[in-house]
């Protein structure tokens, strides 16, 4: 079965759909789109196609934290509370137990499905911090892992308290400029009109409808790319053009000791948490991955770094309409054949 086959039942103009893009050695091997973008417009998917990445966004959130840790403007011991005085009211909790889901924080998407919120009303981040949560964690600081986007809102206020700007402008400068990135960008909200973005999409009856977030999630998510500009971001690992070595780069796949994935988010096996990016193995080949779910758009990137190859997908549906990470998967499958 080729990779069209495997997205056929999507390769439709009245259906929503996805971009599939294959990176090899840096290059883009396979990028085509398949279904409809808008469907009212009758728009097509196209590699150059934008979609909310989901929790894809945690490696570039994850990224910018790392470059500041390698310019010495922060220690991943620090106490993020003095980022974040709202949160004094839990015990310590670092920057590090952050990034690795270790901190105990009550994951937000959580919270509102236990007060029975709808996906598509996440709070502001000033609602999350000032009363949303509850007032105990879940667990004691790097005593366990579980998963919780709350650490990663936390992780973009650290960002804007130490680079004196906003999440979404520092990686944009730090990050999307550098490397070409041009379609890429946290909405923040401010964003009045986002480029060739894909609606995201969820089933009603024998129809499709649009399904619309009504906050942004910067830090956690938000991120919009295409698979265009995956394959920048899939270059940089190869040769780092954000700073003069690899040091970044490896600092980003070095998992958390205690960050461990037992279950593997999408039924790829046991891992480790590291900057954003889940770190373990397939098959005895090294590969790092994560995935993205949010209200009318699922997604997926697999890396394995010892083939120099990389799969993502990028879809406008909601996830039980379509497992974009095990298409992912099954798309690396083909090539680790060859």
């Amino acid at each position: 079965m080729n990779i069209d086959d495997l997205f056929a039942r999507w390769d439709r103009p009245d259906t929503p759909g996805c971009a599939v893009g294959v990176y090899r050695g840096g290059e883009t091997a396979f990028a085509r789109g398949y279904g409809c973008a808008n469907l009212d417009l009758g728009t097509p998917i196209t590699p150059e196609t934008a979609f909310d990445t989901a929790s894809l966004s945690k490696q570039f959130t994850g990224a910018c934290i790392a470059m500041l840790a390698e310019e010495g403007r922060l220690s991943l011991r620090d106490d993020v509370r003095a980022y974040v005085p709202e949160l004094h009211r839990y015990p310590r909790i670092t920057v590090a137990q952050c990034l690795s889901h270790t901190s105990g924080l009550p994951d937000s998407f959580q919270v509102m499905t236990s007060r029975g919120i709808d996906e598509s009303c996440h709070p502001s981040r000033a609602a999350l911090f000032t009363g949303f949560l509850p007032s105990r964690l879940d667990f004691a600081p790097g005593t366990r892992w579980s998963y919780s986007n709350s650490g990663y809102f936390a992780l973009a206020r650290v960002v804007e308290e130490l680079a004196g700007m906003s999440l979404p402008t520092f990686a944009r400068k730090r990050i999307f400029e550098p490397l070409d990135m041009r379609d890429t960008l946290y909405d923040d909200g401010t964003t009045i009109v986002i480029p060739r973005k894909a609606v995201g999409y969820r089933r009603r009856g024998r129809s499709y409808k649009p399904y619309l977030l009504e906050h942004n999630i910067v830090g956690a998510g938000s991120v919009h790319s295409t698979i265009t500009d995956l394959a920048k971001w899939d270059r940089n690992f190869i040769a780092n053009r954000l700073s003069g070595n690899q040091h970044l780069i490896r600092r980003m796949c070095t998992p958390f000791h205690n960050a461990n994935v037992k279950e593997g988010l999408e039924r790829f096996g046991p891992g480790k948490y590291a900057y954003g990016l889940v770190v373990g193995h397939h098959k005895d080949e090294p590969f790092s991955w994560h995935s993205g779910s949010i209200v009318g758009y699922r997604c997926g990137m697999i890396r394995f770094p010892r083939k120099h190859l990389t799969v993502a997908v990028l879809a406008n549906l909601i996830r039980d309409e379509i497992d974009a990470p095990g298409l992912a998967m099954r798309v690396a499958h083909q090539y680790l054949r060859d």
